[in-house]
């Protein structure tokens, strides 16, 4: 799992427009989460790469996709790994909106938390089937029940070593 790189609306801790590109800096961290999991690999390479549709993720794949030498039939992208939608609160503080309560959130338009998890687990739950190594690219919010879903308790059909990759990549 990966965060896509930094996005000048990341810098002014900000929630993100749709399509938010990344600086060059986001760039370079791009490059470097490559470089990263690439020295945490023992016996596999990564075989493809999942991401959101936003123009920073897919930016983020592609230089991923760069450095692991993988052809376009080796990427794709999942609506369901796209942020939880909080469209009414885009361009506010994310710490202000992230402090909101659960009902106050969805009575203004936001995605329910739950139906965020529940697509989240979806992707992590298909992507477990996959021969090799898959990479998800996605956002922030993302990543916590992406997390939970792959150290919770493993289910039998995610091997244990898929599972231990997922957390080590992020811990």
């Amino acid at each position: 799992m990966v965060h896509h790189g930094e996005t000048v609306d990341a810098m002014l801790d900000r929630l993100s427009a749709p399509d938010v590109a990344l600086t060059a800096l986001g760039e370079n961290q791009a490059l470097q989460a490559a470089e990263d999991l690439a020295g945490k690999l023992v016996f596999d390479s990564v075989a493809r790469i999942i991401s959101s549709p936003r123009v920073r993720t897919l930016r983020t794949a592609a230089i991923m996709a760069e450095y692991f030498n993988l052809s376009e039939d080796n990427m794709q992208t999942d609506e369901r790994l796209l942020e939880r939608n909080l469209k009414s609160f885009i361009g506010q503080r994310r710490k202000r909106i992230m402090a909101m309560p659960e009902e106050t959130l969805v009575q203004y338009g936001a995605e329910p938390r739950a139906t965020f998890a529940a697509r989240n687990y979806a992707v992590l739950a298909d992507a477990s089937y996959a021969n090799g190594v898959t990479v998800l690219v996605t956002h922030q919010g993302n990543l916590p029940p992406l997390f939970e879903a792959a150290v919770a308790p493993v289910p039998t059909s995610l091997p244990a070593t898929q599972a231990l990759l997922l957390y080590d990549q992020l811990g």
